[in-house]
């Protein structure tokens, strides 16, 4: 959504378009008007109109803005340049007398002071524009003004108008009195004290809305696909294409009456500019109250009647002196012609319809129908005079409105500079410390991912020096665990009765193992064998398990080795080993033949095994193969390994 430029006023000048698209919209239907400069003059492209389709939600800006997007495409004028039109209702109008010679930076400045305590809403949610009427008032009657035309009645003078607000806010249609402009003072009493006479000054009429309406608008506009040039107001923009219109000739003043849907605007034009304005909610029969159209339409007819008998007054209240001298009628409700007629016979004065003579613009119905967007590609493309480039002081443009400069207090600004100073030190003292923290936070980083790696290589060197520490504490202990085990395996059984399993060192000088045998008492003598011996043997709880070679009795033991004991293994004799013991074999192979070189020293077993014979074969009968008979699966030997 666009935002609104608060801050542009005329300080940033925004170029005039060549093209612009004029688009009013309201509850009765949408009109566009397409124009382009023409030299000094306006050209009209194109003019349109499009019935509002009752399924159409007005207050949805999506929506609305979709209508428009494809009212345009069909046009061929989608993605333009528009200004849009702001209804009377939403806008509350004030008329300001403001001291003579004053700069346009000064207008804006006291325009914003006045206003900011006669606002229905805060100042903080309003957008406050402003238009220069000039010295309209206290000129010499039968002077000429700025635009050559003379004042309106010959007098002594002109009495001054109090300040008065106009309190319709932009929900209400009807205001109390009525009025836009200054309020009324007596004009006999100026006469009678010279006094009191109206000094010269500057007529200044403001224009105020909240952002809501604003930013409906610039939602409308972005979903319509649309750049909105500007936002100005459709009674003043019927004030421009009234100055086009032949028969305002002669007249110094004139009255505008605008039809839409189910609202009017009256406004009246003094000199060929807007000096008053005001909204009307016209109370329409619904079609099941009544069916009878000319019934309906001589009760519209009445309420207009009514409404702009209303605003004439409150016009005279405030300027007796001016009296509109003709009506004008806009619009698109059909009853025109009638309304006028009525009007004439009520009020006296001339009523026509408003046809400004503008090139391209069509006639008839049509031409009443879009009479505000023609007024507003004329506002903003004629320039009245005006250079085409910054702010329009007869123009109200609630995108851009006019903003008195920021007056700046050096001694503000050296003590922001000096702040700003303080906090660029700061930052770059924050810098450098993130800096230094930066490196110092990459150096720990990597110190740690040397340490985790040197901690992960340290795991092998532990394992290795907790095998040499055992070593170590092994040769402290100055016993030959060898002899010990080669004795232990010469007190012990054949294989074929008993066999150890997880064998183990405890401490200094003890040995645990598990003994597996086929009797309990073979486990019983192989005790009392070791404790002859001289070693302590503590056997444990014998139990039965099943076994598939025989050995179905288990017991946990445990051998003391006594530290004075000496032995003697050359009175050692071993059980032989059986005849299918596959390490026999092995331990009688010559050193040269085993695999890793070196070979333990020979082993002589005390036995000789037992010599094989071939069995005879004949050619008829073939050799009967020796029986296999398979070692146990599950036993244990120890062997001399030194």
């Amino acid at each position: 959504m666009p935002a609104i430029n608060e801050k542009t006023g005329h300080k940033e000048p925004r170029r005039m378009p060549k093209r612009l698209t004029a688009i009013d919209f309201d509850s009765s239907g949408l009109h566009v008007v397409h124009a382009e400069r023409n030299g000094a003059g306006l050209k009209i492209l194109c003019a349109a109109g499009r019935r509002i389709p009752d399924s159409l939600a007005l207050n949805d800006p999506s929506a609305v803005g979709r209508f428009i997007a494809s009212a345009l495409a069909e046009l061929k004028l989608a993605g333009s340049t528009a200004v849009m039109c702001l209804p009377r209702g939403k806008v509350v109008l004030k008329q300001l007398r403001l001291p003579p010679a004053v700069s346009s930076d000064e207008v804006a400045a006291m325009v914003l002071l006045q206003m900011q305590d006669d606002l229905p809403f805060g100042q903080e949610q309003t957008v406050i524009d402003h238009i220069v009427l000039g010295d309209m008032h206290s000129r010499p009657a039968g002077q000429p003004d700025e635009n050559g035309k003379p004042s309106v009645k010959p007098g002594d003078g002109e009495k001054p108008r109090q300040e008065k607000p106009d309190t319709q806010s932009p929900a209400s249609s009807h205001p109390p009195n009525g009025s836009s402009g200054a309020g009324p003072s007596g004009a006999a009493e100026s006469q009678k004290d010279p006094a009191r006479a109206p000094q010269a000054g500057l007529d200044v009429l403001v224009a105020a809305t909240n952002r809501d309406t604003i930013n409906f608008y610039a939602s409308v506009a972005e979903s319509a696909g649309i750049k909105m040039w500007g936002l100005g107001l459709r009674p003043l923009f019927d004030a421009f294409a009234a100055v086009y219109c032949p028969v305002v000739k002669g007249y110094d003043c004139a009255a505008i009456l605008h039809i839409m849907g189910e609202q009017a605007e009256i406004a009246v034009v003094e000199r060929g500019k807007l000096c008053f304005s005001r909204s009307a909610v016209l109370k329409v029969p619904a079609p099941a109250v009544s069916s009878d159209v000319q019934a309906d339409a001589d009760q519209i007819v009445s309420q207009l009647i009514m409404e702009t008998v209303r605003s004439l007054q409150s016009f005279q209240a405030q300027s007796p002196e001016s009296n509109p001298g003709i009506i004008l009628t806009a619009g698109d409700a059909r009853i025109e012609p009638s309304l006028r007629q009525a009007l004439a016979k009520k009020l006296g004065i001339r009523c026509e319809g408003m046809e400004p003579k503008v090139s391209g613009l069509p006639s008839g119905e049509e031409q009443l129908a879009c009479v505000s967007a023609v007024g507003g590609a004329m506002a903003c493309l004629s320039g009245n005079g005006q250079n085409a480039a910054g702010p329009r002081n007869d123009l109200f443009d609630f995108t851009c409105p006019k903003r008195p400069p920021e007056i700046r207090d050096r001694r503000k600004v050296r003590a922001l500079a000096a702040a700003a100073a303080v906090v660029l030190a700061c930052l770059g003292s924050v810098l450098a410390g993130h800096m230094y923290l930066s490196a110092k936070r990459d150096r720990v980083a990597n110190l740690q991912n040397q340490y985790d790696k040197l901690a992960k290589d340290n795991k092998a060197v532990k394992a290795i020096k907790k095998n040499l520490d055992e070593i170590e504490a092994w040769n402290a202990s100055q016993r030959d665990w060898l002899d010990h085990l080669a004795n232990l395996s010469g007190l012990f059984p054949s294989c074929e009765v008993m066999y150890i399993n997880n064998l183990r060192s405890e401490g200094d000088n003890q040995f645990s193992f598990q003994i597996l045998s086929k009797s309990g008492d073979a486990i019983t003598e192989f005790g009392r064998k070791l404790a002859a011996f001289g070693y302590e043997f503590k056997p444990g709880a014998i139990t039965t398990a099943k076994d598939d070679l025989g050995y179905t009795y288990r017991s946990q033991c445990r051998v003391t080795i006594p530290s004075n004991m000496k032995l003697e293994l050359a009175s050692i004799r071993w059980e032989p080993r059986p005849a299918n013991d596959l390490q026999a074999g092995e331990v009688q192979r010559p050193s040269s033949d085993r695999p890793g070189g070196n070979a333990p020293r020979e082993f002589r077993p005390s036995f000789t095994p037992p010599a094989t014979t071939t069995p005879k074969t004949s050619p008829d009968k073939p050799a009967e193969e020796p029986p296999k008979t398979a070692p146990p699966s599950n036993w244990r030997s120890f062997r001399k390994t030194r």
